[in-house]
């Protein structure tokens, strides 16, 4: 979809429905859950408008992985570019962004990653590995690198990140606090979080906040909507469709 079919997309927004007492009273939770999720990554967030009842929500999502490609911020930045496109026109927006840390840990994306690099293979492999026997363990539930694993990774990826910089020799003094920046949202999101999907999920947040400028998104977890059995009604619905 390219800018035109965007602008129309937004323009043409006008067939959505208010919500219901109870979505309301969903959407007020969530943006709870939001806020604690905030305030345990450290990051200042913003306030809920008070007038919902006539709100479009959007909402999107993906699973935490560690440092994830450029496609998964693209989800956070036409997420953002949507409801101010949208608050533009006048429509009030709330925009969402789910981190689905419930997932089996089987993926490899989920701890490891690769980066570009100048050698033969034109990148290099970054992250951790997660023991097979907590492959089918929800991601929620992997304790995340001991300090002496994280301190190491940490190093070699700042090392690789500065001698790339070093290789490209322009914008070399530019680039340099920003790599510092990211590596501090790191050890950071390090500190304050629990488990690894937690860790994962206050990298993206804090890099989308501290360093993309993207701070109109308020993020969560879904376990943490698990937990305060949000949807659970809606759930059950569900279940109850399902043929026997």
């Amino acid at each position: 979809m390219n800018s035109v079919a965007i602008g129309k997309f937004v323009s043409d927004l006008t067939d959505y429905h208010e919500l219901t007492l109870k979505q309301q009273q969903n959407i007020k939770k969530l943006d709870t859950i939001s806020k604690k999720f905030f305030s345990r990554a450290k990051i200042h967030n913003i306030s809920l408008n008070d007038s919902i009842d006539q709100a479009v929500i959007l909402d999107s999502g993906h699973q935490p992985n560690f440092l994830p490609y450029p496609g998964i911020w693209k989800k956070a930045f036409l997420l953002s570019w949507f409801q101010k496109q949208l608050e533009t026109k006048g429509k009030n927006s709330i925009a969402f962004f789910g981190f689905a840390d419930q997932n089996l840990t089987t993926a490899k994306i989920l701890s490891r990653n690769q980066i570009p690099y100048w050698n033969k293979k034109g990148n290099e492999n970054i992250g951790f590995r997660i023991d097979e026997k907590e492959h089918f363990k929800p991601f929620c539930t992997i304790q995340k690198p001991s300090r002496d694993q994280w301190e190491k990774e940490m190093g070699k990826i700042a090392g690789f990140y500065l001698r790339n910089i070093c290789k490209n020799t322009s914008d070399t003094v530019q680039e340099k606090p920003r790599i510092e920046d990211i590596i501090a949202i790191l050890w950071k999101s390090y500190e304050n979080s629990q488990n690894f999907s937690e860790l994962n999920s206050m990298i993206f947040a804090k890099i989308c906040y501290e360093i993309l400028g993207i701070e109109n998104i308020r993020f969560y977890t879904f376990s943490d909507i698990s937990r305060e059995n949000i949807f659970l009604e809606e759930s059950k619905e569900i279940i109850l469709l399902l043929p026997e």
